[in-house]
């Protein structure tokens, strides 16, 4: 779905010729009800595919004066980092919102002032 977002570039600061798109899924078990996530690390694995003149693409996070950003994988021709190729080197994350109920009232009210600088 459209996001409403262009990807821009210190050289064309308010171009439009880079949509971001978002994808949206609602997940399930194996047995088709509602997932339940225990504490712990997860990955989230996604594709895009498309037809744009050079992409589509996943924009890393961008952080105003930080280079790293995450330890998200990329798969080219096989899995590695993904880094930011200009002079930095840096690993890159990749934005993403999961919603969801969360048990306690502190983790909803932090969840949601996150889920408020990416909207």
């Amino acid at each position: 779905m459209w996001s409403n977002v262009y990807r821009t570039s210190t050289s064309v600061p308010h171009g439009t010729t880079r949509p971001i798109f978002a994808n949206t899924c609602n997940v399930k078990s194996p047995a088709n009800e509602p997932l339940i996530l225990g504490p712990g690390q997860y990955w989230v694995d996604w594709m895009c595919a498309g037809s744009l003149a050079s992409g589509p693409w996943a924009p890393p996070i961008s952080i105003w004066n930080a280079t790293i950003t995450g330890d998200a994988l990329q798969y080219t021709t096989g899995w590695a980092l993904a880094i930011d190729t200009g002079t930095s080197q840096a690993s890159q994350g990749m934005p993403f919102i999961i919603d969801g109920t969360l048990p306690s009232p502190v983790a909803a009210s932090t969840w949601t002032g996150i889920k408020a600088l990416y909207r």
